[in-house]
């Protein structure tokens, strides 16, 4: 009996005390439960540069794989037209060059050639009644209309298709015949034509050859 009364009058001394206490707190702050005072947070803080390097790109594209002039009597010139379209990110813009890809000449047939107008040089081209030979030559030049706005350069090419135009050989080398040095960002076209015209006694036959033409992206 007396080791039974012993262990709940502890228990109950002991829940007694655990009141008391809690009692004693809350009246001693007049009721509020205490609640730790807040601190500021201590912090500090820096920057940091986040860097990414844009690399340039660009796009050529032909109008055709082959241009195709007219046959021509000689003495009465033919031309043809095709185009280019360039499309690159560069901030400082785009060239197109050109040059044929025989020294010797730009169409032939076998070991028969067909005279080429003077080489341009970037700066030479002339109407076709300054044209060597008489006109009766293999030229280009680049053409106004269907060219993108802000890139025909009249100068070189002539103010206009017509009277003005004007006319040069194809460049043994890469030879820049139009540019740009403005970021556009979108497709640009350059339209360009051949001019083809002969001499009585040019060989009558099928001539034929190959350009190249190349879109440089500027640094």
């Amino acid at each position: 009996m007396e080791k039974s009364l012993v262990g709940p009058s502890l228990k109950v001394f002991s829940f007694v005390v655990s009141i008391a206490v809690l009692v004693g707190v809350i009246a001693n702050f007049g009721g509020k439960i205490f609640t730790p005072t807040a601190h500021a947070l201590t912090s500090t803080s820096t920057t940091q540069t986040i860097n990414v390097t844009v690399n340039q790109v660009i796009t050529l594209s032909l109008g055709t794989s082959t241009l195709s002039l007219p046959a021509l009597t000689p003495g009465a010139p033919v031309t043809a037209t095709t185009s280019a379209t360039v499309t690159t990110n560069a901030s400082a813009g785009w060239q197109l060059d050109f040059n044929r890809n025989s020294a010797t000449s730009t169409i032939a047939s076998g070991t028969i050639t067909f005279p080429d107008a003077t080489p341009f040089n970037g700066s030479n081209a002339t109407t076709t009644a300054n044209l060597t030979n008489s006109g009766q030559v293999l030229a280009f030049r680049a053409y106004q209309t269907g060219t993108s706005a802000g890139i025909y350069n009249a100068t070189t090419w002539g103010a206009n298709d017509a009277a003005s135009a004007m006319w040069a050989g194809f460049p043994t080398s890469t030879v820049v015949a139009v540019s740009t040095s403005t970021y556009i960002g979108s497709a640009q076209t350059v339209v360009y034509g051949v001019y083809a015209n002969a001499p009585a006694t040019q060989v009558a036959t099928n001539y034929t050859g190959t350009i190249t033409v190349t879109a440089i992206a500027l640094p």
